[in-house]
């Protein structure tokens, strides 16, 4: 393609591999347009943000009241927030309670693993019904480490729900007090997916458009900045914004200070303890504790055999 001047106008024009002219705007009016064509880009993103902030806080106001301080959490609310990514602390306070009551009566145990006999097979709650569902399924057996071998959450959920709801912890990329699976979340997700398919498409018509009149002009700065205040703006939203992940909030870690503080008979400061630390935290008189690792089996030296000198001479060729 050749750009050459036309007999009748002074505008430069391009000539087309098929024989076509395209007429050609100018440098200045392609300069004017591309810089408009950005600043509507940049205006496109940041109502954009402004909308999802607005949306952000109305979601946040639908979060039920923080739990009172005085309310306190339960021996499995505070296994559960200081590992809240398994189910093994929760798990083993009800193991030792139900251990204590003489419900599971211990017959045997080895390097991480016990075998008990189920003495009341009625749970009291729905963590104890998980420890003698485990049992059923394992024949009377259980892992020493049950954090390592079970990850699902699934029959906690309504505790998980309970604590997320009363601001203790947060659900991922939603405010606190907001359970993820709670109606207005759904909701908000939904209109946050449409808003951005939105903007994608808006922004891609407009970069499009943008690149069309830098070829037809030749104004090609306009564009390039275009780009750059796009990606610079993503950047800066990824760095300015909070992070978002699950977890703890400063109201649930404020309830763990306050238990951990707190003034405890014995046994239940050692409920307390096995909540925070697992099965680690009893003593070595206690019949659940657990077993140490055998030492690694260590191979006797061996003797090395004596060495062999051939005396015979040597055959054809020195060999």
């Amino acid at each position: 393609m050749t750009d050459q001047q036309c007999w009748y106008t002074s505008k430069p024009v391009m000539t087309g591999f098929m024989g076509g002219e395209i007429e050609m705007i100018g440098s200045w009016p392609g300069t004017v347009s591309g810089l408009v064509l950005t600043a509507l880009s940049t205006a496109v993103v940041l109502w954009s943000w402004h909308v999802e902030e607005i949306r952000w806080k109305e979601l946040a106001a639908t979060a039920d009241p923080v739990r009172e301080p005085d309310e306190g959490v339960t021996f499995y609310e505070y296994a559960y927030l200081n590992h809240h990514y398994g189910t093994g602390n929760t798990l083993a306070v009800a193991l030792v309670r139900m251990h204590t009551q003489r419900r599971l009566a211990l017959v045997g145990k080895e390097h991480a693993k016990y075998y008990f006999e189920v003495n009341d097979p009625v749970p009291q709650d729905d963590i104890e019904a998980m420890v003698l569902d485990l049992l059923v399924q394992q024949k009377g057996s259980l892992a020493s480490y049950i954090c390592l071998i079970d990850r699902d959450r699934s029959p906690l959920q309504p505790m998980h729900r309970r604590l997320v709801a009363d601001g203790l912890l947060r659900e991922r990329g939603l405010p606190a007090g907001v359970p993820a699976d709670s109606s207005q979340a759904t909701a908000w997700r939904a209109r946050r997916r449409a808003a951005h398919r939105l903007r994608g498409c808006l922004l891609g018509a407009l970069v499009t458009l943008g690149g069309a009149v830098a070829v037809v002009s030749g104004a090609w700065p306009p564009l390039a900045l275009h780009v750059t205040a796009l990606l610079a703006l993503a950047v800066w939203r990824v760095r300015s914004r909070p992070p978002e992940e699950w977890g703890t909030t400063d109201e649930g870690e404020a309830a763990l200070r306050a238990l951990w503080n707190a003034e405890l008979d014995p046994e239940e400061a050692q409920t307390r303890l096995i909540a925070r630390r697992g099965l680690d935290a009893l003593p070595d008189h206690h019949p659940l504790a657990l077993v140490p690792a055998p030492p690694p089996d260590r191979d006797e030296p061996r003797e090395e055999p004596p060495p062999v000198i051939n005396f015979d001479p040597p055959g054809l060729g020195g060999l």
